[in-house]
């Protein structure tokens, strides 16, 4: 925005258009790293799911923010890995037991559910056109392989390779115990929306990738965030996690400081959190630092 591609080499930093190169090489190179069998399934995928509906769906839907095809690609590729190579054992051992057809099926269903939500997650709450439920119906008329159930929305499910079937969310709701010497406001109900938000949270703290939440004030971003964080630390000693509560005043030097504060110097110029652990930050209200004339954040 206020620098040339010449400018920002000096950098270091590479500038490509999206539309010279396109998201192809992207797929191609994602695609090298597997087998023969998902290979060529997923070359099929993105050919008839993604590269021949995105026109029409970025025609029908408006979404919460502008995002480019390499964005949904990326978080296409980082759904799936994380379905494929960090599932729960039952659904890994599933896949192992499966012929070639029933892979490619559970495939096609892992790919559904990945456009689902990286295009589905991100289509807007309009209250004058309803694009979600509209978007229910072309996602229940797009995926062939393993039909939605007739009941509910298409976001209402998850595929469960050991089951070869959509499961409800509903099935994975936690029964609510009550903690005596817990405050009011900090009482979290499981209920299908948090346990599948958190749930999108897992698959892509396992691949590494970050999450952004869109939504206005009171939709609950930050409580459930804070309680997949507490279960990730409760539950994984790997995980550490720090929470960055922006404000009008935060600067780039006030948000790096607060980053650093977490982490060790290692060696060099290398840092990162104590004893090899993890560490998950949570940036909390991203549009509310004042933004400069250069837009250096």
């Amino acid at each position: 925005k206020h620098a040339t591609p010449a400018t920002v080499s000096r950098g270091g930093v590479l500038f490509v258009n999206e539309t010279d190169i396109g998201w192809k090489p992207y797929m191609e190179s994602w695609r090298e790293k597997m087998d023969q069998l998902p290979q060529s399934a997923y070359y099929l995928l993105f050919l008839n799911y993604f590269e021949q509906t995105i026109e029409e769906i970025r025609k029908k839907f408006d979404f919460s923010c502008p995002i480019y095809d390499m964005g949904f690609v990326n978080s296409l590729t980082c759904f799936i890995d994380a379905l494929m190579q960090n599932n729960t054992k039952e659904n890994v051992e599933a896949m192992r037991t499966m012929n070639n057809e029933e892979l490619k099926t559970t495939y096609d269903a892992m790919f559904a559910f990945a456009m689902m939500w990286t295009i589905g997650g991100a289509i807007a709450d309009d209250k004058t056109v309803n694009y979600r439920k509209a978007f229910n119906s072309f996602m229940k008329g797009l995926s062939k392989a393993v039909r939605f159930p007739e009941a509910g929305e298409c976001y209402d499910y998850r595929f469960e390779p050991k089951c070869r079937d959509w499961v409800s969310w509903e099935e994975y709701v936690v029964p609510y115990e009550p903690v005596a010497d817990r405050m009011f406001q900090n009482i979290v109900i499981s209920n299908m929306e948090l346990e599948r938000m958190k749930y999108i949270l897992q698959l892509h703290t396992y691949r590494k990738k970050p999450v952004l939440y869109v939504g206005v004030a009171g939709t609950g971003k930050t409580t459930i965030v804070k309680d997949f964080l507490a279960d990730l630390t409760s539950k994984n000693e790997d995980f550490i996690s720090q929470a960055i509560n922006n404000n009008n005043y935060t600067s780039s030097f006030a948000l790096q400081q607060i980053i650093m504060s977490t982490l060790d110097k290692r060696s060099g110029r290398t840092y990162g959190p104590p004893g090899n652990k993890k560490c998950v930050y949570f940036i909390d209200d991203l549009n509310m630092p004042y933004v400069d004339t250069y837009d250096t954040q």
